[in-house]
């Protein structure tokens, strides 16, 4: 019998990190009617990374009907390091237009 997958801290970090840009990106849109700035932009595509890289991890983790086949590790750490890449880059931008 398989052994069950235990959900390591990594795991609840990036679900908690996906259930709370999904709450900040619903507020950001409803408060500024949309995305007129190019900070608004950003934001909404490092949504969309966390949340491409939770798909993937859950790929990552078991074989889809839909798919047939899994994602490699490789392929999900990539995307891992893509999205904290523009998070950092969004949280800079962020700083230097708003703050500095």
């Amino acid at each position: 019998m398989a052994k069950k997958h235990m959900i390591r801290p990594h795991h609840a970090f990036q679900y908690t990190a996906l259930a709370l840009s999904t709450l900040a990106v619903s507020i950001m849109i409803y408060q500024s009617r949309g995305l007129p700035t190019v900070h608004g932009k950003l934001g909404f595509s490092v949504y969309l990374f966390i949340a491409v890289t939770a798909m993937t991890g859950r790929l990552f983790l078991r074989r889809t009907p839909l798919l047939g086949r899994k994602v490699k590790r490789g392929q999900h750490r990539t995307i891992g390091f893509l999205t904290m890449a523009s998070l950092l880059f969004m949280i800079l931008h962020g700083l230097f237009t708003f703050v500095l």
